[in-house]
C-alpha cells in the first residue's frame, strides 16, 4: 500500500479539499439476469441476497489514513469520518467495514481529504474482504480539487452549484507505507439527527455590512421577528409577505440542549441562494452571538437549486445548542438544520446517586458535559483544552466510563511532542501565543494518576525517558535552588498569567508546587516499575525514585520559608529578592495538595481557603480548571465536605436553575464556553470524598475507602480494572456498606 496525493500545479488555495475516486468489482449473481427493472423491490431483495452470500463470510473493510481530515463514501453511502493520525505509530489507519454499502458489480469508493499546499492532502487505503484484497491506493486512483469548498476562517464554504464540476486526473504515487498500525474500535459513534425546533424566524434587513464576514454581517443587521404564520405556508415553505421589507429571512433553531456533532442541512431554495449560518450557545444578545476570532461559529452555503439538496459537514464537528440560518431569498423550504451528535461509544461501567434530587441532577449534567467534550481528533481536543481541564477531565472519565484507552492515547500523543527545551509542545488555548511550563508538570501527575487508576504500568515505563529528561530540565533551571524560577524567555508564560505584566525573574510558588507534585508522581511510578525490572540491565528505577523522592522532600522543606508572606498571612505567589508579589487562592489550595504546609499554618490557610482575604490587597480567586485543588485543599484541612456540596450546589446548581443542559465555563454564561470538561470536577468529589475510594496501588489493587458524612444516603459502582468485580458502595447516615 502506497501513499498517493494531488498534483502539486493543481493546488492553489491554502487549504485545499481533494477527492479521490476508485472502483472495484464484485461477481454478479446470475438469479439477477433477466429480472428487467433494476429499481423493483423483486431485484433489490436479490441483490441483497446476492451480496450476502458472496461475502457474509467475508466482511469487506476499508482501512484508510490521510495527513489530515478523511470523509469516505462507498457507492454514494457515507461510512466513516476521522481526523486524527499519530506521526509517532508508523501510521494510524481507521479501519471501518463497508459491506452495508456494497452492490453487486461496480463499486466506488470516494474520499474527500483536507490538505494544505504543504502536505497536498495525502491519502493512503486498501480494501480486503479478509485477507483479499479488492483495491489499495496506486497512480491509478483519480484525484480532483473540491472547488466548491474556499478555504478560510469559517467552519466552511461550500459553493453546491460547484459539486458537479470536478476535473479527475491521476494520482501522484508516493512511497511504500512501512509501519501501519491499526485504529479499529473508534471511540465516537456519529448518531442521527438530533430533535431541533424553531424559537424564532423574520426577516433581516443589511445594516451597511455588504462584504464583511458572515459573523459581522450576522451581528449587524436588523432582524424583524415574524409569527410562523406569517412566514410560514404550509409547515415547510417561508415566505415572506410581499408589504414587509428585508433582504432575506432568518430562521433560529433550538436543539434543546448543548449538542456535539455535524452540521446537517435539508433544504429547497432558488439556485444560487446563500445560507448564512451561525453555531451559538446561547441567545442572550437575542440572536445567536457570532465570533470572527472563533473559526467555527459561521459558514456558508450556497444552494445548487435542486428540489431538495442535502449536505452534510462532516469534516469536524461543532458544538451548540443554537442555530441561526440568514437565508438570502424571499421564498424556501427548510425540511431540516442540525446536528448528527458525536458521541463516545461506550455505557458508563461507573455510577453515583443520592437521595438529594439537586446533586443527581448535578451529576447527570456532570456526566453529559464530559462526554460531549470528549474528541477523537486529540490534536484538536488538545488545541481547545488547557491542561488543568485535561486532567480534570480524564479523573471523571475514569471513574465514570473507565476510559482508559481514551486517557492513554492523549497522554502518549503529548510524551511524543516533547521539545528540545524540555517542555511539551502543548498550548493553552487562553494564551496560545505561550508556552505555559506548569503545563509540562501537570501532564507528568496526569500520566501518575492514569497508571494509578489504569494499572497500565507499559505506558509509565513508555513515557518515563520523557519524563526524566522533563525532570532533569527543570532540575537543571532551578540552578541549586530548591524552588523553581519563572521560566526565563518571551516565549513562555505562566499559569496565573503574572509574567506578562512584570520583567522581572523571580521566585516562582505554582511552578515549584506542581515541581513538587510531578517529583512526587514521578517517584512512586519509578517505585512500581523497579518491581517489574526484568534484568540488572534495565533502567534503574530504583535509583530514580530515591532521587526523585530526595529532591520532593527538599522542596517541600525549603517552599514554606521562601514564599510566606508574615504581612498578608498566605504564601506569595512570586518573590522577587525579598519581596512579594501576587496572592492567589490556586497557590494556597497547590500548598495544601503538595504537603508543604507546616501544622501550624494549616488552620490559617483553611480560613484563607473559606472566606478569602480581607485587606486590601489583590486577591486572584481559583479558576474553573483549578477548582478542584481548592476542594482538594479544603477537605484535607478537615473542612466538612457539606461546605464543598454547598458551594458545589450554589456554583452549578445556579447553572441548573438558569436552563443549563451542560456546565459553564463561567457561572454567568455570558463568556467563556457553555460546555466545559472542568464542569465535570463535582463527579470527582462524589465518587472520592462521598463514596470514599482513591487508588492506592495501581488498577485499584489497593485502595483507602474514607467516606466522608454528608447527611444524606449515596451509593455507588467503581471500575477496577486490575480486579474481576467493581467497588459497590452504600453510604447511608447510619453506616455504610462495600462490596
Amino acid at each position: 500500500m502506497k501513499w498517493i496525493s494531488a498534483n502539486k500545479r493543481i493546488l492553489e488555495e491554502d487549504t485545499v479539499f481533494v477527492y479521490y475516486s476508485d472502483y472495484f468489482d464484485l461477481p454478479e449473481d446470475p438469479a439477477l439476469e433477466g429480472i428487467g427493472d433494476e429499481s423493483s423491490e423483486e431485484y433489490e431483495m436479490l441483490t441483497l441476497l446476492s451480496i450476502s452470500k458472496e461475502i457474509s463470510d467475508k466482511p469487506v473493510t476499508c482501512r484508510v489514513a490521510a495527513d489530515s481530515g478523511y470523509v469516505l463514501w462507498v457507492n454514494g453511502t457515507f461510512i466513516a469520518t476521522g481526523k486524527f493520525t499519530d506521526p509517532f505509530a508508523g501510521t494510524l489507519f481507521d479501519q471501518a467495514e463497508i459491506t452495508q454499502a456494497l452492490q453487486p458489480g461496480r463499486n466506488q469508493v470516494m474520499f474527500l481529504v483536507s490538505g494544505t499546499k504543504q502536505d497536498t492532502a495525502n491519502l493512503a487505503f486498501e480494501i480486503k474482504a479478509e485477507d483479499e484484497l479488492l483495491l489499495a491506493s496506486s497512480a491509478s486512483t483519480r484525484c480532483a480539487i473540491g472547488t466548491q469548498y474556499k478555504s478560510g476562517t469559517m467552519l466552511f464554504d461550500y459553493n453546491a452549484m460547484d459539486s458537479g464540476r470536478l476535473e479527475w486526473e491521476n494520482a501522484t504515487e508516493g512511497e511504500e507505507i512501512q509501519s501501519v498500525t491499526i485504529r479499529t474500535q473508534r471511540q465516537m459513534n456519529i448518531l442521527p439527527r438530533c430533535d431541533e425546533q424553531i424559537c424564532a424566524q423574520g426577516v433581516y434587513l443589511n445594516a451597511d455590512s455588504q462584504n464583511v464576514s458572515p459573523a459581522l454581517h450576522m451581528k449587524r443587521a436588523y432582524m424583524a421577528g415574524l409569527d410562523i404564520q406569517e412566514v410560514c405556508e404550509d409547515g415547510f415553505t417561508f415566505a415572506a409577505p410581499s408589504h414587509i421589507l428585508g433582504d432575506g429571512m432568518y430562521v433560529i433553531l433550538d436543539l434543546g440542549a448543548q449538542e456535539n456533532g455535524y452540521f446537517d442541512l435539508e433544504m429547497e431554495a432558488p439556485t444560487g441562494t446563500v445560507v448564512e449560518i451561525a453555531f451559538g450557545e446561547h441567545l442572550d444578545d437575542l440572536r445567536v452571538r457570532t465570533s470572527e476570532e472563533k473559526e467555527r461559529t459561521t459558514a456558508i452555503y450556497r444552494c445548487k437549486g435542486e428540489k431538495v439538496e442535502h449536505f452534510t459537514y462532516y469534516h469536524a464537528p461543532v458544538s451548540c445548542r443554537y442555530i441561526q440560518l440568514f437565508i438570502a431569498s424571499k421564498k424556501f423550504m427548510l425540511y431540516y438544520a442540525g446536528l448528527l451528535p458525536c458521541r463516545f461509544n461506550k455505557e458508563p461501567v461507573g455510577h453515583f446517586t443520592c437521595d438529594d434530587i439537586m446533586h443527581r441532577m448535578i451529576y447527570q449534567t456532570a456526566l453529559r458535559t464530559e462526554v460531549l467534550c470528549m474528541q477523537e481528533e486529540i490534536p484538536e481536543l488538545l488545541a481547545n483544552t488547557t491542561m488543568p481541564d485535561l486532567r480534570n477531565q480524564l479523573l471523571c472519565l475514569y471513574y465514570t466510563y473507565g476510559a482508559y484507552q481514551y486517557g492513554r492515547t492523549i497522554l502518549r500523543f503529548l510524551a511524543k511532542r516533547l521539545r528540545s527545551d524540555g517542555l511539551l509542545e502543548k498550548r493553552n488555548p487562553q494564551c496560545p501565543d505561550k508556552l505555559l511550563p506548569e503545563d509540562t508538570l501537570i501532564w507528568i501527575i496526569a500520566v501518575y494518576e492514569y497508571v494509578l487508576y489504569s494499572g497500565d504500568l507499559a505506558l509509565a515505563e513508555e513515557v518515563f525517558p520523557a519524563m526524566e529528561r522533563i525532570l532533569r530540565t527543570f532540575w537543571l533551571s532551578a540552578k541549586g535552588q530548591d524552588v523553581l524560577q519563572t521560566w526565563r524567555g518571551r516565549e513562555y508564560g505562566d499559569l496565573l498569567g503574572w509574567k506578562d505584566a512584570n520583567d522581572c525573574i523571580g521566585y516562582d510558588a505554582p511552578l515549584t508546587l506542581l515541581y513538587i507534585m510531578a517529583l512526587d508522581g514521578a517517584a512512586r511510578l519509578a517505585k512500581w516499575l523497579n518491581r517489574t525490572r526484568k534484568t540488572e540491565d534495565d533502567f534503574d528505577y530504583r535509583e530514580a525514585s530515591a532521587w526523585y523522592g530526595m529532591l520532593c522532600t527538599s522542596a517541600r522543606d525549603h517552599f514554606h520559608k521562601t514564599f510566606w508572606n508574615q504581612e498578608l498571612g498566605c504564601y506569595a505567589s512570586y518573590k522577587i529578592e525579598d519581596a512579594f508579589y501576587g496572592a492567589s487562592e490556586a497557590v494556597q489550595a497547590f500548598a495544601v495538595c503538595a504537603d508543604t504546609v507546616p501544622e501550624t499554618h494549616k488552620s490559617i490557610l483553611s480560613d484563607l481557603l473559606n472566606k478569602g482575604i480581607d485587606q486590601e490587597t489583590p486577591w486572584m480567586p481559583v479558576n474553573a480548571d483549578l477548582l478542584i485543588y481548592k476542594y482538594e485543599a479544603l477537605l484535607a484541612l478537615d473542612n466538612p465536605i457539606t461546605a464543598i456540596l454547598t458551594h458545589i450546589q450554589q456554583r452549578f446548581g445556579s447553572m441548573l436553575m438558569k436552563g443549563a443542559t451542560t456546565f459553564w465555563e463561567n457561572e454567568d454564561g455570558k463568556t467563556g464556553n457553555r460546555c466545559y470538561g472542568s464542569g465535570g470536577i463535582p463527579i470527582i468529589i462524589y465518587f472520592r470524598h462521598l463514596l470514599g475510594a482513591k487508588p492506592l496501588l495501581p488498577g485499584f489493587d489497593d485502595f483507602t475507602f474514607t467516606p466522608k458524612a454528608s447527611g444524606f444516603a449515596c451509593s455507588g459502582i467503581i471500575p477496577r480494572p486490575n480486579q474481576d468485580t467493581p467497588l459497590e458502595i452504600r453510604i447511608s447516615p447510619e453506616g455504610f456498606e462495600v462490596k
